[in-house]
């Protein structure tokens, strides 16, 4: 029981972590884009705030779908909890 119990936070907090790690690797691939925009096309600075603005409008996109997803599963394992109780 306890070895479920640490396997589960330790996945929870893996998951986490790529979360956090997917949200800077695309704001950074966006920015990094619009800087070579702006040097590409000489945008300077509209390539970095458009590739800014994307890549937070991309991230926080992705985090709330995540976590919605991850809220579902909850209520999903919750709710089955709940039924094999009442069994």
């Amino acid at each position: 029981m306890a070895n479920t119990t640490s396997g589960q936070l330790q996945r929870g907090w893996l998951r986490y972590g790529g979360m956090g790690f997917e949200f800077f690797a695309v704001l950074v691939v966006c920015v990094l884009g619009g800087m070579w925009l702006d040097g590409h096309y000489g945008w300077s600075p509209w390539g970095v705030l458009g590739g800014s603005a994307v890549g937070l409008v991309v991230s926080m996109w992705k985090l709330i779908r995540q976590g919605l997803a991850m809220q579902r599963e909850a209520d999903s394992q919750r709710r089955s909890r709940q039924n094999d109780l009442t069994e």
